[in-house]
């Protein structure tokens, strides 16, 4: 945000005094570029801000974990724009003197106009392609995602179907909109119900992010009153045992009662 309000600055700056030295109160010139950019700014935060409310919706671990990170990069946008459109701009008059050079005397400048240039070039005649891609994108990402992601593990197979076909139907008709030509639109539209039907059996990522832990084999040892007899000692031992084999973690348990008169028993 910041690089786009200098440059929009250093551009109104270019425009009036062309190759000259930037001399006396500019303070005129920078209060329109101030407005040419509030916008697109504004915009620019909100559209980041949106792709923090899949992990504002996350619940459980996955929510404490994240929402501390989701919280805090969002109020650095903010704090960030209000910067952009306070701070610098005052900042500027002061800051951006003398003779302006060329954007494209910096190499580092010029060698990101050498990458992007090409893949502008290549796309913007190309715009009923490129929005079939994201389009295709976005219905495979849809058909790979888990519904219990976001609202939790009773999500059922029914709302998962109603979901996809609320997304495909979305996606689908933005971009039957968006091309022009019906031939493209028709061509679209076939392919991508076609695509739709093939990520519709496709297998679910997994709503576990935490790394399985392989920890081993854990001892349980527990203590029974002096008193408790062998027949009970034994039932408790059978029932720790079933408690224990619940645990998806546990692939198997072994359990002892008593203690041999050793020292290589570790109870």
């Amino acid at each position: 945000m910041d690089p786009a309000l200098a440059r929009r600055h250093r551009h109104s700056l270019k425009e009036h005094f062309g190759d000259k030295h930037v001399t006396g109160d500019t303070r005129e010139l920078v209060i329109p570029a101030c407005r040419t950019v509030g916008r697109p700014i504004f915009f620019s935060v909100l559209i980041m801000l949106l792709s923090f409310v899949p992990v504002f919706m996350l619940s459980g671990r996955e929510g404490k974990l994240f929402h501390p990170l989701a919280f805090t990069k969002s109020f650095a946008l903010i704090g960030v724009a209000l910067i952009s459109i306070t701070v610098v701009p005052a900042l500027i008059p002061m800051l951006i003197r003398g003779h302006l050079r060329s954007e494209e005397d910096n190499w580092i400048v010029r060698s990101f106009i050498h990458i992007y240039k090409p893949l502008l070039t290549w796309a913007l005649p190309r715009r009923n392609l490129v929005m079939w891609m994201f389009a295709v994108l976005l219905i495979l990402a849809a058909g790979m995602f888990p519904l219990q992601a976001i609202i939790g593990q009773g999500a059922s197979e029914v709302a998962w179907k109603a979901t996809y076909l609320v997304v495909f139907a979305l996606v689908a008709s933005l971009t039957v909109i968006a091309t022009r030509g019906w031939q493209w639109q028709l061509l679209s539209f076939a392919t991508l119900t076609t695509i739709a039907l093939w990520a519709y059996h496709f297998p679910k990522i997994g709503v576990a992010f935490m790394p399985a832990l392989d920890e081993g084999t854990t001892l349980d040892m527990p203590i029974t009153v002096p008193r408790a007899s062998v027949t009970q000692a034994a039932d408790d031992l059978k029932a720790r045992d079933a408690l224990l084999r619940g645990f998806p973690e546990v692939e198997s348990v072994i359990g002892k009662a008593g203690r041999a008169d050793t020292p290589t028993d570790p109870a």
